[in-house]
């Protein structure tokens, strides 16, 4: 015989069964490490530590050719991202890497260009932009 249930019983197996999904979700959601794109960033100045936030976690490699700011955008992936990073002083070089998927170039606008056609030639998944909107 079907008996009607109690509205803390309705409301517990609710509850639960928004949980399960909840945690299902969350589980389909986690990316495997062998699906994460990996990016590299060049020109790492104002605008490019911004998109460099932006992307910090994908991050493994940053190029500018002011040490400086290429010693602080590489700290900067190493703190927060929480893994190391790549330096390099000369684009053509982090382009060599076959392990970066895709590059941002945030450079200023007359040199956009040259490492955005050499990405594209590397195979690589480019963004060339003064700031991400």
């Amino acid at each position: 015989m079907f008996t009607s249930p109690t509205r803390r019983k309705f409301f517990f197996q609710a509850g639960a069964a928004g949980l399960g999904l909840w945690a299902g979700s969350r589980r389909a959601q986690a990316e495997p490490p062998s699906e994460a794109v990996r990016i590299g960033m060049i020109g790492v100045g104002n605008q490019g530590t911004s998109n460099l936030k932006a992307f910090i976690k994908n991050v493994v490699a940053v190029c500018d050719v002011d040490s400086t700011r290429l010693a602080t955008a590489k700290k900067l992936v190493e703190t927060i991202g929480g893994k190391s990073c790549d330096a390099f002083g000369d684009f053509r070089r982090m382009l060599d890497r076959k392990d970066i998927d895709a590059v941002v170039v945030t450079t200023p606008d007359h040199w956009h260009a040259l490492p955005t056609v050499l990405a594209c030639q590397a195979d690589k998944d480019v963004t060339a932009r003064s700031r991400l909107a």
